[in-house]
């Protein structure tokens, strides 16, 4: 199971969307065209003929010297500087139109384009929510509006697209540590990987037809949720909680984790042994992420981190114990 789940991510991050920058017409490259909304449409139909700039296409030379591209790599800064320029050449020649629109939406080494920039977000087929969820932020960004930085990472509705924005995350996220965030991140990851594997092998569906899907998707679920974390933990920025708001929902899951210790086992599901092997995977989880974020965030409040965490637990505990509920009231029913 581990080998096929890590073969499927490597899969994945490999196989990167490439759409033709020189078609114009997003009709023809978005496959949900005839399900996007009216508005959508014609912010897309407006900038359907727009090209690069002429001053902005590669040159000769350029085309010449570029032998090798790694187009995420020049844009993010993962394994050496930001190079803008080269990301450009790479991404024209690799038709990214990803790339492209974050280029142009930014003014990353070229005159900032909106229009070209939602040029290229037309291109790129999605799930018609997400397709206009980006065209409303470029919208934002033409207006003023509080976006100050377009990234198409955080217009990514699908669990396996959260993935691929993960790894590039991820990447650059142990780019940015020190040496001493860097050991206790190393511990974290190998914490985190038992913690979910304790969790879909205990806590889900088993069994049947449908365990293997649901415990899948509960993994990238979960890596999605641990990476966004990390990622906010790396440039210190999400929302804070006070000392009281970790006691209160302390508080909440211990008194549903007894319930669930003195319940039954589920039906095809979770074993009461299995939530507490779990729960102890979770709560040495749960310390190195207090201490990482303590190290790596002095000035946020020490509480947050634990509530976060915390949190996210007590949702997988509250559907533990509903259904052991069930399965109580289905017994006192037959009796």
């Amino acid at each position: 199971m581990k080998a096929d789940y890590l073969s499927f991510v490597m899969l994945f991050f490999s196989t990167i969307v490439c759409l033709m920058t020189d078609v114009s017409y997003a009709k023809i490259n978005n496959r949900t065209w005839d399900l996007l909304d009216k508005e959508t449409k014609e912010q897309c139909l407006s900038v359907e003929s727009l090209n690069m700039p002429l001053e902005d296409i590669p040159s000769e030379q350029e085309l010449q010297n570029t032998f090798i591209c790694d187009v995420e790599n020049s844009y993010y800064g993962l394994y050496a500087p930001i190079n803008y320029n080269q990301a450009r050449v790479c991404a024209y020649i690799e038709d990214n139109n990803h790339i492209l629109a974050m280029i142009y939406a930014n003014g990353y080494q070229v005159k900032r384009n909106i229009d070209l920039a939602l040029h290229f977000i037309c291109l790129i087929d999605g799930f018609p929510a997400e397709i206009a969820a980006r065209v409303n932020a470029l919208n934002k960004m033409r207006k003023g509006k509080s976006i100050e930085k377009f990234e198409l990472c955080d217009y990514m509705a699908s669990d396996h697209d959260a993935l691929k924005c993960g790894e590039i995350k991820h990447r650059w996220i142990v780019n940015s540590f020190n040496k001493k965030e860097v050991i206790l991140f190393k511990q974290l990851e190998a914490l985190s990987f038992k913690y979910t594997q304790l969790r879909v092998d205990n806590e889900l569906v088993r069994l049947n037809k449908d365990a293997t899907i649901a415990q899948e998707d509960e993994k990238i679920r979960l890596t999605v949720e641990y990476t966004k974390l990390i990622f906010a933990m790396s440039i210190c920025n999400l929302k804070e909680y006070s000392e009281n708001n970790y006691l209160l929902v302390d508080k909440t899951l211990n008194s549903i984790y007894k319930e669930i210790l003195l319940g039954e086992d589920g039906d095809l599901s979770f074993t009461v042994a299995g939530v507490k092997k779990t729960q102890r995977a979770w709560l040495r989880y749960k310390i190195l992420i207090e201490k990482l974020g303590a190290l790596r965030c002095p000035h946020i409040n020490l509480f947050t981190w634990g509530t976060i965490v915390t949190k996210q637990r007590l949702k997988q505990l509250k559907a533990i114990r509903l259904e052991q509920k069930e399965i109580e009231t289905g017994a006192r029913e037959r009796n």
